[in-house]
């Protein structure tokens, strides 16, 4: 039937097939065969739609050209097809991310220690600030191989922001530093890049240009690092700009998304400063605080000035997002001066997510979690110490990552709140956010709290539009841990969140997102809506990075130390500052019991005799490739 109808109908039809069902058809006739084989650009580019391995009304070169510095399995990919084929290394990539496969855990180490990082896959490199406050660039394949090196001290604050090249930092002369990859200046100067793009450096009259002192820094940093051959620029950077007075001088707070940086200034944290990092332009000057409050439950008021606790930022082409303990606020800011003029009658808007509950309700009302039982965990981990000064461990996902499912709220009324008089009171308990996070495309946006509560909100613009209110649309999880912080880059459904002991939880907001024929999900017997991008959530729960698994083991020195913060989520792997000696005898301590091949005193005596080591951080990773 299918091959007697016209052929762009009969396309159409194969539009709606799998990957696994058009493998099927090929085999079932000579026709068709040859109507899939002559057709294969349209068909194979309407499966990987359907799979969405690929976003539609992109081409197969702006496709690759996103994803191939990623997988590396893509180099070779010339057609629709055989991207396609490529289709059952997403499938092991996507078992592996849901805990139905192998995970390879492991970290470098480091004899100052790592504080803060963050993962160049382009060129396959590791920027660190160590807690001597020294920032050096390390070789992904050798950690201890170093590529370039800041003077210790050379930043003010051991913070760092790191987005497509261009490297932002808090200057020891005050204001902020922005460097640029070396070798995308070369690429500028050799006119391979857009002509649009700012050359490096920055220089006058612009307010933006580079300072002497910052090309002292960078001809020392040549002179510590020579080339290891001529041309090889590979993690070395060029000073691009210096932001100063008389916007910025002591930073509070600043988040880099290629192109826009966003800084609260110490001197005001009710003023964000937006610029552009390419050109060091100041783009907007937006105040918090001030304007039309849209999406806030009845009752709200904006804290006074002087009891706003800034707690976070972000920033997207169109919106501005400022988590602050009372409130998260998200600001539409347009970067037009024609536009600007034209709304100059209007009001700015402030989309405010907060809450009038305590809350101690709101985590009762919220959707809990329930840890799904396992029987199949093995224990199993190959190790090995690699020459590069690293270590990893191959463990099977259902040993790596503990599952969870959301359930609704218990009905029972032992559990509910057992206070039955309210006290008379005007004070309002704030919720205290603690951090949030847009989406990678923009139109969502997460937050967490101090209470252990996860929101996410799913396409916001409605609130500014008037439709509806912050509250009918919040998605309320309670994860019952202490949060402090949210990490959502790069992979539109999975996001990361920290808690204040250390624990780390995967969030994957739609598990059957490249299953063609999944459907709609269900909450609890309600059908979601067909756009809803919250469909299927399963939360993990990152089982050998957790301080549970220390206490009782003979690492509890660790459970005493600093925080270890700073977290990064790719296409394929998690990355952590954590202690890499942890990692490994957590790992072999789990290997121990599952093989059962020592008594249980002898158990408690090994762990007793455990030589704890700590680091004070170590880059330490979740690679989900194993078996690709």
């Amino acid at each position: 039937m299918l091959l007697t109808l016209p052929s762009d109908i009969s396309l159409y039809i194969l539009s709606f097939l799998s990957i696994r069902d058009l493998a099927s058809l090929l085999r079932t006739s000579h026709q068709a065969h040859g109507l899939i084989e002559d057709n294969h650009q349209t068909v194979y580019h309407q499966a990987a739609i359907l799979h969405q391995f690929a976003p539609p009304s992109i081409s197969l070169s702006d496709t690759l050209l996103s994803t191939s510095s990623r997988e590396k399995w893509l180099d070779d990919v010339t057609t629709w097809k055989e991207f396609c084929k490529q289709g059952r290394r997403w499938t092991i990539l996507e078992r592996n991310w849901d805990g139905r496969g192998s995970v390879m855990e492991g970290g470098f180490t480091d004899e100052e220690g790592t504080l803060h990082f963050r993962v160049d896959e382009e060129q396959k490199t590791i920027l660190t600030i160590s807690n001597a406050g020294r920032l050096a660039v390390r070789a992904m394949e050798d950690f201890s191989n170093v590529l370039w090196q800041f003077s210790e001290k050379y930043i003010a604050r051991r913070r760092m922001e790191y987005s497509q090249g261009f490297l932002v930092f808090p200057s020891t002369y005050r204001g902020l530093e922005v460097w640029r990859r070396s070798a995308d200046v070369e690429l500028v100067r050799g006119h391979l890049l857009n002509s649009n793009v700012a050359s490096t450096p920055i220089r006058e009259p612009s307010p933006a240009a580079v300072l002497d002192f910052q090309f002292l820094e960078a001809d020392a940093c040549a002179k510590r690092v020579p080339l290891a051959a001529p041309g090889q620029l590979r993690g070395r950077f060029t000073p691009h700009a210096y932001l100063g007075s008389p916007n910025l001088a002591t930073i509070h707070m600043m988040r880099l998304k290629f192109p826009l940086l966003a800084v609260i200034a110490n001197q005001d944290w009710g003023t964000v400063w937006l610029f552009d990092v390419q050109t060091g332009a100041l783009l907007q000057k937006i105040s918090i605080g001030t304007g039309t409050v849209v999406g806030a439950p009845p009752g709200f008021r904006f804290p006074a000035a002087q009891e706003r606790v800034v707690m976070d930022i972000d920033v997207t082409e169109k919106y501005l997002c400022v988590g602050m303990h009372a409130a998260v606020v998200v600001v539409p800011w347009r970067a037009s001066v024609e536009l600007l003029a034209e709304e100059a009658d209007n009001e700015a808007r402030m989309l405010v997510l907060s809450e009038i509950e305590p809350p101690s309700s709101l985590q009762e009302a919220a959707l809990q979690l329930r840890k799904v039982s396992n029987s199949r965990r093995t224990g199993d981990a190959r190790s090995a110490r690699l020459p590069n000064g690293s270590i990893a461990s191959c463990v099977a996902g259902m040993d790596a990552m503990e599952l969870f499912e959301v359930v609704p709220p218990s009905n029972d009324p032992r559990s509910a709140n057992s206070q039955a008089l309210i006290p008379m009171s005007r004070m309002r308990v704030q919720p205290c956010f603690v951090a949030a996070r847009f989406s990678p495309d923009g139109r969502h946006f997460a937050a967490v709290t101090v209470s252990g509560l996860l929101y996410l909100i799913a396409d916001f613009a409605r609130v500014e539009r008037g439709a509806i209110s912050f509250d009918e649309i919040a998605r309320r999880i309670y994860l019952g841990e202490w949060l402090r912080d949210l990490v959502w880059e790069e992979q539109q459904r999975r996001l990361l969140v920290q808690s204040a002991s250390e624990e780390i939880f995967l969030i994957d907001l739609d598990s059957s997102f490249h299953d063609p024929y999944s459907g709609p999900g269900h909450y609890f017997g309600v059908k979601a809506a067909v756009n809803d991008p919250f469909s299927h959530i399963s939360v993990f729960r990152l089982s050998d990075f957790s301080r549970s698994n220390l206490e009782g083991s003979g690492l509890g020195a660790r459970l005493h130390g600093s925080a270890f913060r700073g977290a990064q989520v790719t296409r394929t792997t998690i990355w952590k500052v954590w202690d890499v000696e942890l990692l490994e005898q957590v790992v072999r301590k789990r290997q121990q019991e599952s093989e059962k091949s020592i008594s249980s005193s002898q158990s408690r005596a090994n762990h007793d005799n455990v030589r704890v080591t700590v680091l004070d951080g170590s880059v330490c990773f979740v690679s989900f490739t194993p078996g690709i």
